[in-house]
C-alpha cells in the first residue's frame, strides 16, 4: 500500500514466519503421532493386550495436541530465517528435510516409551507398570519436544507454549500423585525413582536430539 522499501522486506519476514510456524506444527504433530501408532501396533507383535486405553486416546488427541499446535500461531521468527534461500513454489510444506526431523523425533520418543513398557511388562511381568511408564513417558517426552526442537527466544517469548508445557506437565503429575486420577487413567503407583526414570530419560533424549537437529541444520 505504499512505496517503501521496507514495508516489502517486513512483509517477506512475516509470510516466511507463518509459514515456518505452520510447518514446525505439522512436524511437531507428526512427531508425537509416529510414537502413538508405534505403541498402539507394536505390543500386539509381543501378543500383549493394548496399552492405550480410550481416556488416553482422549487426553492425548484432544487436549495434548491440539492445545500444543495453538501455540505456534504466536511463535517468534527463527534468527536466521531470514537469511535461508527462497524456497520453490513446488516445494512441500512437510518437505523431505522436515520428515526425516519427523523420524528422529517420533523414533526416539518411541524407542524411550516402548523401551519402557518392554522391560518392566515383558521383563518383570508388570503389564500395568509398563503401560503406565509408557504412557508417562509419551507425554513427558511431547513436553520436552516441544522445549528442545526450538530457538531458546522461541521458547522463552511465546508464553502461550511456554503455558501450554506448564500444564501437561502439572497434570501428568497430578495423574500419578492423585490417587482419584490414577484410578481413571488406569495408571500405577509409581516410587520416586521410577517416576524419575520416567521423566529423566524423554528429558535426556529430548535434548540429545535437539542437538543433533540443530547440528543437522547448520
Amino acid at each position: 500500500m505504499d512505496d517503501n522499501f521496507s514495508t516489502i522486506v517486513n512483509a517477506v519476514r512475516e509470510g516466511r514466519r507463518i509459514y515456518d510456524n505452520l510447518r514446525q506444527a505439522f512436524v511437531f504433530l507428526f512427531s508425537f503421532h509416529l510414537p502413538i501408532i508405534g505403541l498402539a501396533v507394536l505390543p500386539l507383535l509381543f501378543g500383549q493386550p493394548l496399552i492405550f486405553l480410550p481416556i488416553h486416546i482422549i487426553f492425548l488427541e484432544l487436549i495434548c495436541d491440539p492445545s500444543s499446535v495453538i501455540g505456534f500461531e504466536k511463535e517468534k521468527a527463527r534468527h536466521n530465517l531470514m537469511l535461508e534461500k527462497p524456497r520453490s513454489i513446488n516445494e512441500p510444506l512437510v518437505n523431505p528435510g522436515s520428515w526425516g526431523k519427523i523420524f528422529l523425533q517420533g523414533g526416539v520418543i518411541l524407542a524411550v516409551a516402548f523401551g519402557l513398557y518392554y522391560y518392566f511388562t515383558l521383563i518383570l511381568g508388570d503389564r500395568g507398570l509398563g503401560n503406565s511408564l509408557a504412557f508417562g513417558s509419551l507425554v513427558a517426552g511431547q513436553v520436552f519436544l516441544m522445549i528442545f526442537s526450538r530457538e531458546w527466544e522461541q521458547v522463552k517469548s511465546n508464553k502461550t507454549l511456554l503455558g501450554i508445557n506448564a500444564l501437561n506437565f502439572i497434570f501428568l503429575l497430578l495423574c500419578f500423585g492423585l490417587s482419584s486420577l490414577r484410578a481413571v487413567f488406569h495408571l500405577s503407583f509409581l516410587t520416586l525413582p521410577q517416576f524419575a526414570i520416567m521423566l529423566f530419560l524423554p528429558l535426556l533424549a529430548m535434548f540429545i536430539t535437539g542437538l543433533l537437529v540443530k547440528v543437522r541444520r547448520s
